[in-house]
Protein backbone atom coordinates (compact mmCIF):
# COMPACT_ATOMS: atom_id res chain seq x y z
CA UNK A 1 0.00 0.00 0.00
CA UNK A 2 2.80 2.73 0.72
CA UNK A 3 4.51 1.72 -2.46
CA UNK A 4 1.26 2.78 -4.55
CA UNK A 5 0.90 5.94 -2.37
CA UNK A 6 5.15 6.32 -3.20
CA UNK A 7 4.14 6.13 -6.65
CA UNK A 8 0.81 8.33 -6.74
CA UNK A 9 3.45 11.36 -4.66
CA UNK A 10 6.32 10.69 -7.29
CA UNK A 11 3.98 11.49 -9.67
CA UNK A 12 2.53 14.31 -7.91
CA UNK A 13 5.88 15.67 -7.56
CA UNK A 14 6.77 15.32 -11.49
CA UNK A 15 3.38 17.66 -12.50
CA UNK A 16 4.51 20.47 -9.56
CA UNK A 17 7.56 20.10 -11.83
CA UNK A 18 5.89 20.40 -14.82
CA UNK A 19 4.29 23.64 -13.58
CA UNK A 20 7.50 25.62 -13.39
CA UNK A 21 5.03 29.22 -13.18
CA UNK A 22 2.87 28.12 -10.12
CA UNK A 23 4.55 28.18 -6.69
CA UNK A 24 3.03 27.99 -3.11
CA UNK A 25 3.13 30.95 -1.54
CA UNK A 26 6.48 32.09 0.42
CA UNK A 27 7.99 30.94 3.63
CA UNK A 28 6.93 33.58 6.64
CA UNK A 29 9.66 36.14 6.37
CA UNK A 30 10.27 36.39 10.26
CA UNK A 31 13.26 36.46 12.12
CA UNK A 32 14.41 33.03 13.48
CA UNK A 33 17.97 31.13 13.71
CA UNK A 34 18.05 27.47 13.17
CA UNK A 35 21.31 26.11 13.25
CA UNK A 36 22.88 22.66 14.10
CA UNK A 37 23.57 22.16 17.84
CA UNK A 38 26.00 19.44 16.41
CA UNK A 39 29.89 20.85 15.39
CA UNK A 40 30.50 20.02 11.98
CA UNK A 41 27.06 19.58 10.54
CA UNK A 42 25.88 21.12 7.50
CA UNK A 43 24.29 20.59 4.17
CA UNK A 44 26.70 22.46 2.22
CA UNK A 45 27.90 19.08 0.23
CA UNK A 46 24.90 17.67 0.30
CA UNK A 47 22.75 17.77 -3.49
CA UNK A 48 19.36 18.64 -1.25
CA UNK A 49 20.32 22.46 -0.08
CA UNK A 50 18.20 23.72 -2.05
CA UNK A 51 14.42 24.85 -1.88
CA UNK A 52 11.30 22.45 -2.40
CA UNK A 53 8.07 22.36 -3.30
CA UNK A 54 5.45 19.39 -2.46
CA UNK A 55 3.05 17.38 -1.31
CA UNK A 56 2.58 15.38 2.69
CA UNK A 57 0.28 13.38 3.07
CA UNK A 58 -1.77 11.68 6.35
CA UNK A 59 -3.43 7.88 5.59
CA UNK A 60 -4.38 7.90 9.07
CA UNK A 61 -6.66 11.07 8.43
CA UNK A 62 -6.83 11.06 5.07
CA UNK A 63 -5.32 14.31 4.44
CA UNK A 64 -2.94 15.76 2.48
CA UNK A 65 -1.32 19.65 2.31
CA UNK A 66 0.65 21.51 0.24
CA UNK A 67 4.21 22.22 1.66
CA UNK A 68 7.77 24.18 1.30
CA UNK A 69 11.09 23.46 2.47
CA UNK A 70 14.08 25.99 2.07
CA UNK A 71 17.34 24.73 3.05
CA UNK A 72 19.08 26.91 0.64
CA UNK A 73 20.64 29.00 3.00
CA UNK A 74 21.55 28.49 7.16
CA UNK A 75 18.03 29.05 8.46
CA UNK A 76 16.41 25.73 7.11
CA UNK A 77 12.61 26.62 7.23
CA UNK A 78 9.19 24.40 6.45
CA UNK A 79 6.12 25.95 5.72
CA UNK A 80 3.04 23.64 5.93
CA UNK A 81 0.62 26.11 3.67
CA UNK A 82 -2.93 24.19 3.76
CA UNK A 83 -2.58 23.85 7.69
CA UNK A 84 -0.92 27.48 8.54
CA UNK A 85 1.97 26.01 9.90
CA UNK A 86 5.52 27.52 9.54
CA UNK A 87 8.59 26.72 11.68
CA UNK A 88 12.14 26.10 10.98
CA UNK A 89 14.20 23.18 10.44
CA UNK A 90 17.34 22.20 12.95
CA UNK A 91 19.69 19.52 11.13
CA UNK A 92 20.48 16.36 14.01
CA UNK A 93 21.62 13.55 12.08
CA UNK A 94 23.25 13.15 8.50
CA UNK A 95 23.30 9.96 6.75
CA UNK A 96 24.59 9.68 3.42
CA UNK A 97 22.36 11.55 1.79
CA UNK A 98 19.55 11.68 4.34
CA UNK A 99 18.92 13.91 6.93
CA UNK A 100 17.14 13.84 9.67
CA UNK A 101 16.11 17.49 11.47
CA UNK A 102 14.21 18.57 14.09
CA UNK A 103 10.95 21.03 13.76
CA UNK A 104 9.94 24.24 15.99
CA UNK A 105 6.84 26.31 14.59
CA UNK A 106 6.69 29.44 15.07
CA UNK A 107 2.79 29.85 13.55
CA UNK A 108 0.06 27.10 13.90
CA UNK A 109 1.51 24.64 16.91
CA UNK A 110 -1.68 23.12 17.46
CA UNK A 111 -2.02 22.00 13.89
CA UNK A 112 1.07 20.51 13.26
CA UNK A 113 1.96 19.37 16.96
CA UNK A 114 2.44 15.41 16.14
CA UNK A 115 4.98 16.33 13.51
CA UNK A 116 8.44 16.52 15.36
CA UNK A 117 10.87 14.98 13.33
CA UNK A 118 11.08 14.83 9.33
CA UNK A 119 13.97 12.88 7.52
CA UNK A 120 14.38 13.83 4.25
CA UNK A 121 15.76 11.36 1.48
CA UNK A 122 17.26 12.09 -1.66
CA UNK A 123 15.92 10.61 -4.72
CA UNK A 124 17.54 11.66 -7.74
CA UNK A 125 18.98 15.56 -8.68
CA UNK A 126 14.91 17.09 -8.62
CA UNK A 127 12.88 15.26 -5.75
CA UNK A 128 13.58 14.01 -2.45
CA UNK A 129 11.15 12.04 -0.50
CA UNK A 130 9.86 13.53 3.15
CA UNK A 131 8.50 11.78 6.37
CA UNK A 132 7.93 13.32 9.60
CA UNK A 133 7.74 11.36 12.81
CA UNK A 134 6.21 11.95 16.28
CA UNK A 135 8.05 12.22 19.87
CA UNK A 136 7.55 8.43 20.15
CA UNK A 137 8.93 8.06 16.61
CA UNK A 138 6.21 6.86 14.82
CA UNK A 139 5.89 7.55 11.30
CA UNK A 140 3.12 10.30 10.79
CA UNK A 141 2.71 11.69 7.35
CA UNK A 142 4.95 11.38 4.05
CA UNK A 143 5.21 13.48 0.92
CA UNK A 144 7.41 14.07 -1.84
CA UNK A 145 9.04 17.50 -2.93
CA UNK A 146 10.56 18.57 -6.25
CA UNK A 147 12.43 21.56 -7.24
Amino acid sequence: MWNMKYLILLLFGLMLSACAGVKPSPISTAETKASSPLTGLNLDSLAFKKRWFGVGFKETENMKWKMEIDLSNNAHRVSYMDMECYGDLTLQKMEGEKATFSQKFYVGTDACKEMVTVTLQIIDDHSIHYHSYNRQGKETAVGMLVL
